[in-house]
């Protein structure tokens, strides 16, 4: 075949697997051009010469990126590579730090390098199933939205039958009536929802709105809701808003509501595994969490907003106790409230994993005052076995910190976050060197190791005040590898140590700071990673 019958331009557009036979051609024909280009080198001058070496040179080029590997990768093997960039879709998001518009649609873009390209893309449903939706930031032109629900209908298409995965955010009331076509376009294929997440004005949860859905969530998982926005709670009822859009929904497990009284969104509450329960009240969420006698993870968060300081009906004055045995993971993310108010009404005879995490504050607040036998007392009532800790930025004494885990010896991981002290205040200071002294395995006294089964450490440290000299010896005590734990079979092995590290300014202190944990990088096995991070 003559090189100028071969169509190059054709192969690159059309071409992206080796189950073409254009691949042996282009291999034959790059070996053909490099002949004639050699021999027309050798041929002599002139303008029609020169005119047909610098074709040549234009089609071994051409074929040459004919024969990339990239092209040599068989359909299925290029859908893989495909599936690990499309992970989400990005519409009309609005890109706050910039102020402009981000619309990044990765399996769009893949479809704009070749006709094979584009028909694979085009024909592997999965890689359009998982797409978020945000109003655009100026819609003063209606275009805007035609493009948006253009995209948003090719992606429910191209998608087939796989399950979808939605996040979608409207927080531009002007816009209500262009924001609920869209929303009725994604509810005629209700029955693929897989994971959904609305970010919305609570006006979008009146009127119907979600009717069409009711009782079509046969395979929904996953439900996220943050209302913004919304009337006070006084003027919100059960029945104006959603009424029963999503009580039928067999395959939801795992729940996160925002920003509105959880029982005002009816939900299969008994039947969920997780549930994460953000800014609301106290009473309102305790009032869903007595229904929940499937969970097993719960996240509770709870601020009460101005509006609501001076609203009685709404103060989480009356609690009544809450016996969930199903539940194995709870945190705690609070800010004004006192960690005790939740602990000392629950009951969890199977938890394992416990975090507490308080938001930085420019005073200091401590998250465990009150009634100073309260979490001992939840310990001792619920009778759990914990093996997981957190404590992230909450200010607790070193010593009713030791007094803490020596109520759990089972545990085997513990995180502590410490925040930047302020003004040289050690208030602060969690882990202090009488902490690292308790922690210390003593091999004369065994019996008496504080968390003998512990192998996992995570701790957020400020090198101002860490004591780093007391940290190595104590992770020094705890490594005992196997030919020594004949010597010390009560103790645990250390296995694992995170450091995340503020206050690192310069570079001398990052070069002492590797010299000081150069004794723990000896400790061959012991697996250590230390990240710097900003201060808080």
């Amino acid at each position: 075949m003559p090189i100028q019958n071969f169509d190059i331009l054709g192969s690159l557009h059309g071409n992206y697997g080796t189950y073409t036979s254009d691949i042996h051609d282009a291999l034959k024909h790059l070996e053909n051009a490099k002949g004639e280009a050699k021999r027309g080198e050798a041929g002599g001058k002139g303008v029609a010469l020169w005119n047909e070496q610098r074709n040549l040179r234009r089609k071994i080029v051409l074929l040459r990126s004919l024969l990339s590997p990239i092209r040599r990768l068989p359909p299925e093997l290029l859908g893989l590579i495909f599936s690990l960039v499309c992970v989400r879709s990005e519409i009309a998001n609005l890109m706050e730090e910039q102020g402009e518009e981000l619309m990044d649609c990765p399996p769009i873009r893949l479809s704009q390098v070749c006709a094979g390209w584009r028909e694979l893309a085009w024909t592997t449903p999965s890689l359009w199933s998982s797409f978020s939706i945000g109003s655009p930031a100026d819609l003063t032109l209606q275009h805007k939205y035609d493009q948006i629900k253009g995209i948003v209908d090719l992606h429910l298409q191209l998608s087939q039958q796989c399950p979808l995965s939605i996040h979608l955010c409207f927080l531009y009331g002007a816009y209500f009536e262009s924001n609920c076509e869209i929303l009725r376009l994604l509810m005629a294929h209700s029955s693929r929802w897989d994971v959904v997440s609305f970010t919305i004005d609570s006006e979008y949860l009146f009127e119907g709105h979600f009717a069409p859905v009711r009782g079509r969530l046969p395979i929904l998982r996953s439900f996220e809701i943050f209302v913004s926005g919304g009337p006070l709670y006084s003027e919100i009822s059960p029945e104006s808003m959603v009424q029963d859009a999503f009580h039928i929904a067999p395959m939801l497990r795992e729940v996160k509501i925002t920003c509105v009284a959880p029982l005002h969104i009816p939900l299969p509450i008994r039947q969920l595994n997780h549930l994460h329960i953000s800014n609301t009240t106290l009473g309102a969420a305790f009032e869903c969490l007595q229904q929940a006698t499937a969970v097993r993870e719960i996240t509770f968060s709870y601020r009460l907003p101005d509006d609501y300081v001076d609203d009685e009906e709404f103060q989480p004055t009356k609690l009544y106790p809450i016996n969930l045995p199903t539940v194995d993971s709870l945190s705690l993310i609070t800010e004004a409230a006192n960690v005790v108010d939740v602990l000392q009404y629950m009951t969890l005879l199977g938890l394992t994993h416990l975090s507490i995490k308080a938001p930085y504050s420019r005073e200091p607040f401590d998250y465990l005052a009150g009634p100073k036998d309260a979490i001992k007392e939840f310990f001792a009532r619920s009778q759990c076995t914990l093996t997981s800790l957190s404590l992230c930025t909450v200010h607790i004494p070193d010593t009713e910190l030791i007094a803490l885990v020596q109520t759990q010896p089972s545990l085997t991981s513990l995180t502590i976050q410490e925040r930047e002290p302020r003004k040289n205040k050690d208030h602060y200071i969690v882990l202090t060197q009488h902490f690292f002294h308790k922690m210390t395995v003593d091999p004369m006294n065994l019996q008496s190791t504080l968390l003998p089964n512990l192998k996992e450490l995570d701790f957020r440290i400020y090198t101002g005040s860490f004591p780093m000299a007391s940290f190595i010896d104590m992770v020094r005590s705890r490594w005992i590898p196997d030919y020594k734990q004949t010597s010390a079979p009560e103790v645990d092995c250390l296995q694992s140590v995170n450091l995340r590290v503020f206050g690192v300014r310069v570079f001398e202190d990052r070069k002492q700071l590797e010299k000081d944990l150069q004794p723990l990088r000896e400790l061959v096995g012991l697996k250590i990673i230390v990240i710097e991070e900003d201060n808080m």
